[in-house]
């Protein structure tokens, strides 16, 4: 029975950290990292039983696993492992995610996100659903995601103990 999403996080120099970096880490390495930095949590409660949820693995889904609950030995509730993160409403990898997370930070423009990344411009701009985009032109919408992301970035480079000015 697992009930972490993983046993160990891991941890990267991202201030020395190159693109060639990033991308020679495995999903698993990069779930670890996103775990590790509390960009994705590591257990989960059940929203309608509130016991700590498993893991399960299933194939067909992208991150191939997800949270479960079982409450006598019935389906309670299923949950992405993505629930509650940034990361809610995107199709992306999570070594795409990452990818794009550096791309960002190193304020590459939107045309560069996307052929460094290898995916759509319009994904780029937005990891969001268009459902679910704030209502406001590209370029808003640009600087909004960007301070989102660079304020992430911001608090996974910033060292234990460090006051915000």
């Amino acid at each position: 029975m697992q009930l972490s999403l993983v046993e160990t996080t891991l941890w990267l120099d991202i201030l020395k950290l190159r693109m060639i970096d990033l991308c020679a880490l495995s999903e698993e390495e990069v779930l670890r990292f996103f775990v590790g930095q509390r960009l994705l949590k590591n257990k989960m409660n059940c929203d309608k039983c509130g016991k700590t949820m498993r893991i399960k693995k299933r194939a067909k889904m992208i991150d191939r696993i997800w949270w479960s609950c079982k409450q006598n030995r019935k389906q309670c509730t299923n949950k992405s492992i993505r629930s509650g993160s940034f990361f809610a409403n995107s199709h992306l990898k999570f070594s795409q995610l990452l990818l794009l997370l550096y791309v960002w930070a190193k304020n590459y423009s939107n045309m560069q996100a996307a052929y460094e990344t290898g995916i759509t411009i319009e994904t780029a701009v937005s990891p969001h659903t268009k459902k679910e985009r704030p209502k406001f032109g590209a370029r808003r919408q640009n600087s909004f995601l960007s301070a989102i992301i660079k304020q992430k970035i911001r608090e996974i480079l910033k060292p234990a103990g460090a006051k915000d000015h």
